[in-house]
């Protein structure tokens, strides 16, 4: 009869033990723009930044994102896990002016584990912000997006409404020449 081991067994000294049961090292950090846009970076950041780009309504691309980093317009920060530095998410921030005040927007966010990293963001996000002079931390998303920011410390401000434009002058002057 055979008895199968357990991780648990396996682990003949407490230092093992611990390192197994401690949490992953996780830091967030904004890169370097010249940095973020290397290619060896860059392709990365690409399914992160895809898969964010799928609910931004046509607002950014790939390559509008990639011109805009470059430009030190907006910002790319990745939070990483472990010595092997796992990325496990992206960030898009940008600075926005209002008349009265300054504000640090999230522009994307895209990742895994989000839960384990976002305190870590939060932080890293708010002392950037300060050292820039904005007061106030803001992300517009999907519904989801307010329960997953609302333990950071995030509050429902307003809701975004979005319509297409369209051309109702051409689709009128069709319907009264077809009427003539």
């Amino acid at each position: 009869m055979s008895t199968a081991t357990t991780p648990v067994e396996e682990i003949t000294t407490p230092v093992e033990a611990a390192k197994q049961l401690a949490p992953r090292k996780l830091q967030v950090t904004r890169i370097a723009a010249d940095m973020a846009i290397e290619p060896a970076v860059w392709v990365r950041l690409t399914p992160y930044l895809q898969e964010a780009l799928r609910y931004c309504h046509g607002e950014l691309s790939e390559s509008s994102i990639k011109a805009l980093v470059a430009a030190d317009r907006q910002q790319i920060w990745v939070a990483l896990a472990g010595e092997g530095a796992e990325l496990l998410g992206v960030i898009l921030t940008e600075l926005s002016e209002y008349p009265c005040l300054r504000v640090l927007r999230i522009v994307l966010l895209q990742g895994i584990h989000f839960k384990d990293w976002s305190g870590h963001a939060r932080v890293a996000l708010e002392i950037f912000a300060r050292e820039q002079g904005a007061s106030r931390l803001e992300a517009s998303g999907r519904k989801g997006l307010a329960r997953l920011l609302a333990p950071l410390g995030f509050e429902v401000a307003y809701t975004t409404l979005i319509m297409e434009v369209r051309n109702h002058g051409k689709e009128r002057r069709r319907q009264r020449l077809d009427v003539d």
